[in-house]
């Protein structure tokens, strides 16, 4: 594939070699050229197709993935074997949607090892600095070591590690010897109940190993293992999902899904792995999916192992229908480094079930705090301002080992020591952050404060002359309340005659219902009322003009109140995944609230958030019992309507009573998709082939009287990805199936008997 402009890159600290003309490149559609031939997306990611058909290259974040995912994008199985000695040559072009800052490290390529105790080791290999990465391709290249005792190299991956935007192409992992072939699945039998045997056909399976459903060898019993097919008895507690075949350490490519249909449940925990720095305290949403009419009377249990409930605190331990529970996760007292962390579920008659999440837990090293007024960035510490202005506050966070984690962070608590001046205002947004507020003269020293309360300074100060500038600022009720029927005004008095004024919020509505000019143009006033149910918060407003000698604005900060009298809840929507519906990884839907006794609807509210926290305030006092609902345009259903607590319908679900002037918290839902009618699947007549784009692809079939046949494509073997492009009429005769428009994107073709 040519690329415009590339820079070879060493990365630092290794030493320059050039590849040897014996090295021989063991990965397979490294260029992307066969789409995603090759290559495997990871479970978490099933619904998304990292590929960009403009470039032909991966896409490490296309567009639909959650805003917070981090973790492996592509994977490659390898098999490779090692002797002591050998080196592993490996190379990537990266390419940036646009030039970003120095620091953080987005991408990068992870090789897999056996060991000589078939333990694997995952190394990351190539990871550069953003700022390295241009939007021209960039070749990265490095030389690694195996560490001694590694047998046989079984896998290269391509990892996202920040919520930015790259691109990978022409993948390549050298070694001395040529790769052996992985494990190849072309069958599976694709439902199984507990006591059943499950098929396996495909090719290179050896002749043992072991088999996988959802990464586990639990629940399943070999009973024949040849080259071709493996026949497993499936029992408690396997679960379904993703079927891997490992053979002498090596696993199997693209894996085929397999649906258990006994009555069972699952687990897993979102997220399954985060960064986190001493002192935070974290929320992991702990999911169970009940499957199959699964509904134990005495409901399942959950415990947490290995930390006590000082540290990890579930918001209840036992639920009786498809939902979860919160864990919530003290990190205060721990010690730097990596922490797993063990949630098991028991009840029902089955055996528990567990599963894990990590948490890689960093100590801050060294924090930067700069700031912008144009395009470039200025160090906050000793900073003079000569106008009232509104700065934004660039914070950096690097670890003790100087890794840039400040993408990982929620936003850190800054203050001033003199708001009257220089005020600081936070907007809570994922793409918000801090704001000086520039307001009057005098110094300040702003203070931004860890998890753990350790605290970084910056001494800035302002000399705001007389004229042009915004002398006062205020509100007629600051606080405010947020009833529907108060008027508040904001009114901001400059040093000389405006010509010109404006005013407004910063992620905020409000109704202007009235206002005008004060006595000689000196001041404005905004009449304003507060949108429908404007949840309690701190919120920006600016108002300024052009005078004689220049413009000035000033803002200021207003309180929001709950409404005396009235109530609020707050909580949690969980979703396993979090495309799932919504945006980005936020949540979009309605609450409804139900009459506790007699069960009739009363109101619903609308919610829109930024991340899967909601708060309904304003809230007639009651006893309620609520739904979470979430539909598409077209009025079908997102997700599974759930009441609370963890309730398919209203006589399971549990009243909460919202007293006055009260905030009722941890109102958590765990919600799943919505169900899709999934008819058998067809028999495969022709397994995959493979077109180019060369125009037209064509197979010729043996058909069977009143039988129907579809020619399929597909762009990269997943299960779910094949469309239909011709149809045929089975006659009993020869017939042929053509796609006389293969001219665009590159795919796969198989034909199926319906």
């Amino acid at each position: 594939m040519s690329k415009k402009s590339i820079l070879h890159i060493l990365l630092a600290g290794l030493v320059c070699q050039a590849v040897s003309t014996s090295a021989v490149d063991v990965v397979r559609n490294g260029g992307f050229d066969e789409v995603l031939v090759g290559w495997e997306i990871p479970e978490a990611l099933a619904d998304l197709f990292p590929y960009d058909a403009a470039l032909g290259a991966a896409a490490l974040r296309p567009w639909n993935m959650a805003f917070d995912y981090r973790g492996p994008v592509l994977n490659q199985p390898l098999n490779v074997p090692l002797k002591a000695g050998d080196t592993v040559e490996v190379s990537v072009d990266l390419k940036a949607s646009w030039q970003h800052d120095a620091g953080p490290r987005s991408v990068a390529v992870y090789l897999e090892f056996l060991d000589t105790a078939a333990v694997r080791h995952r190394v990351r290999v190539i990871n550069p600095d953003d700022g390295e990465i241009g939007t021209d391709w960039t070749t990265f290249t490095t030389t690694h070591t195996p560490a001694a005792g590694m047998s046989k190299l079984v896998g290269v991956s391509l990892a996202i590690e920040t919520d930015d935007y790259f691109y990978a192409d022409n993948v390549k992992v050298s070694t001395p010897t040529a790769g052996a072939p992985v494990p190849e699945l072309e069958a599976v039998t694709p439902t199984v109940a507990y006591g059943q045997n499950l098929v396996i056909q495909g090719r290179h399976f050896g002749t043992g190993g072991r088999v996988l459903l959802s990464g586990s060898p639990n629940g399943l019993t070999i009973q024949s293992w040849s080259d071709t097919e493996i026949v497993v008895e499936v029992n408690d507690p396997c679960v379904g999902g993703p079927l891997t075949v490992e053979a002498a350490g090596v696993r199997s490519w693209q894996p085929r899904r397999v649906t258990i249909t006994s009555p069972h449940y699952t687990l897993a925990t979102k997220p399954a792995k985060v960064l986190a720095v001493l002192g935070q305290q974290l929320s992991i949403a702990v999911f169970a999916n009940f499957e199959n009419n699964f509904a134990p009377a005495e409901g399942i249990t959950f415990t947490v192992t290995g930390y006590g409930s000082g540290v990890a605190q579930l918001s209840t331990n036992v639920i009786y229908g498809r939902g979860g529970t919160q864990l919530t996760f003290d990190t205060a007292g721990l010690s730097a480094g990596m922490h797993q962390i063990t949630v098991e579920a028991t009840g029902g008659g089955l055996q528990p079930r567990t599963t894990t999440f990590e948490i890689d837990l960093r100590q801050i090293g060294r924090v930067e705090m700069s700031y912008y007024l144009t395009s470039d960035p200025l160090p906050l510490e000793g900073a003079h301002f000569t106008r009232q202005t509104s700065a934004q506050v660039v914070v950096q966070i690097f670890d003790t080992a100087e890794n840039e984690i400040t993408g990982e962070l929620p936003w850190l608590p800054m203050t001033s020591s003199n708001p009257s001046a220089l005020d600081v205002y936070l907007d809570p947004a994922p793409w918000g952050g801090h704001s000086l507020l520039v307001q009057a003269s005098g110094a300040a020293v702003l203070t931004l404060t860890a998890p753990n309360g350790s605290d970084w300074t910056a001494s800035v100060s302002a000399t705001i002359p007389a004229h042009p500038s915004i002398v006062s600022a205020d509100f007629l009720l600051n606080p405010m309340s947020n009833a529907p029927d108060i008027t508040n005004a904001f009114t901001f008095v400059a040093s000389g005659a405006m010509s010109r004024a404006n005013w407004g919020q910063i992620s905020f509505g409000v109704t202007t219902v009235g206002g005008g000019w004060g006595s000689g143009n000196k001041s404005y006033t905004d009449m304003f009322i507060l949108g429908e149910a404007t949840k309690p918060g701190e919120y920006l407003f600016y108002g300024g003009g052009t005078m004689d000698g220049g413009s000035a604005t000033a803002y200021r900060k207003l309180q929001v109140v709950n409404a005396p009298t009235t109530g609020l809840i707050r909580g949690l929507v969980n979703q396993p995944k979090s495309e799932m519906h919504g945006h980005g990884h936020g949540i979009e839907g309605t609450l409804e609230f139900y009459d506790a006794t007699s069960g009739v609807k009363l109101f619903e509210r609308e919610i829109w958030e930024r991340d899967n926290r909601y708060t309904v305030p304003h809230l007639e006092p009651g006893v309620y019992k609520l739904r979470w609902m979430a539909l598409d345009w077209e009025g079908n259903p997102l997700v599974e309507p759930q009441w609370y607590p963890n309730a398919a319908t209203i006589d399971k679900a549990q009243a909460v009573t919202v007293p006055a002037n009260t905030v009722v918290s941890n109102i958590n839902f765990f919600v799943s998709p919505a169900p899709v009618s999934v008819s058998a699947p067809p028999e495969i007549t022709e397994p995959p082939a493979f077109n180019p784009g060369t125009g037209e692809f064509s197979v010729q079939i043996q058909t069977e009287s009143g039988a129907v046949y579809e020619l399929l494509k597909s762009t990269s073997l997943l299960d779910h990805s094949w469309w239909p492009v011709a149809e045929a009429w089975g006659d009993g005769e020869s017939q042929t199936l053509e796609d006389n428009e293969a001219t665009g994107t590159k795919g796969f073709y198989r034909v199926i008997r319906r």
